[in-house]
């Protein structure tokens, strides 16, 4: 949510770029589902975090996360990916 919608393959990219073959990216992901979309938190669904990054990994586990601060419950996630 805190990168501009229009850099997002580019973030992918140099994940995908830095990482060893068979290289993991773990991450907490916020999917925001606010309407903001002129500074940060942008808005980012699931389906925006999978299609930016199912072309340069496979999404191996998405899970919500339970140890989210209160003010995000069941707005985190955490993703682990493996690069194709």
């Amino acid at each position: 949510c805190a990168i501009d919608p229009f850099k997002r393959e580019l973030y992918a990219q140099k994940c995908y770029d830095l990482l060893k073959n068979d290289g993991r990216l773990i991450g907490l992901f916020l999917p925001l589902n606010n309407e903001s979309c002129n500074n940060p938190p942008y808005q980012v669904t699931m389906n925006d975090i999978k299609r930016t990054f199912s072309n340069l990994f496979n999404i191996i586990k998405i899970e919500t996360n339970i140890n989210s601060i209160p003010e995000r419950l069941g707005n985190e996630v955490y993703i682990e990916m493996v690069k194709k």
